[in-house]
């Protein structure tokens, strides 16, 4: 996100946007090393708490299950999807291209595509999300 607020010329509302006028000659690198020091010395302070053991699972939510022990999570943090209509892939868009992990369309495509959506606007034909949740009773109640 840093690259997209500090550099470009997108904004954030309800959906992502253009300003009017493009910035020019602007230091990405900058930026983003200030919020990696904000982070650092957030750590260094929190440094002398004790804390619970912890482990962090990076991926995909829907295939971590066989990462976790049923009965072994007190606190789950996760970073978007919410349910609120808005296109994620939209706002990672240019930093997927600059950090690497997009060199085309294609792509970019193939990761929104991968992406677990909270967009409407996001859903493919050959979706099965729903297998995901199938076994899950609460959810089956609901109208």
């Amino acid at each position: 996100m840093t690259a997209v607020q500090s550099a470009s010329n997108l904004h954030f509302g309800p959906e992502v946007g253009r300003r009017k006028r493009k910035r020019s000659q602007f230091s990405v690198l900058e930026p983003w090393l200030i919020r990696a020091q904000a982070i650092a010395s957030d750590l260094d302070r929190m440094s002398h708490h004790q804390f619970l053991p912890g482990r962090v699972n990076r991926g995909d939510a829907r295939e971590l299950g066989g990462t976790i022990d049923g009965e072994s999570v007190t606190a789950l943090i996760t970073s978007p999807p919410y349910p609120n209509e808005k296109d994620y892939s939209r706002a990672t868009r240019l930093e997927s291209v600059l950090l690497g992990f997009a060199r085309s369309v294609d792509d970019l495509r193939f990761a929104k595509k991968a992406m677990v959506r909270s967009n409407t606007k996001g859903l493919y034909r050959d979706d099965d999300d729903d297998k995901w949740v199938s076994s899950v009773d609460e959810l089956q109640e609901l109208p």
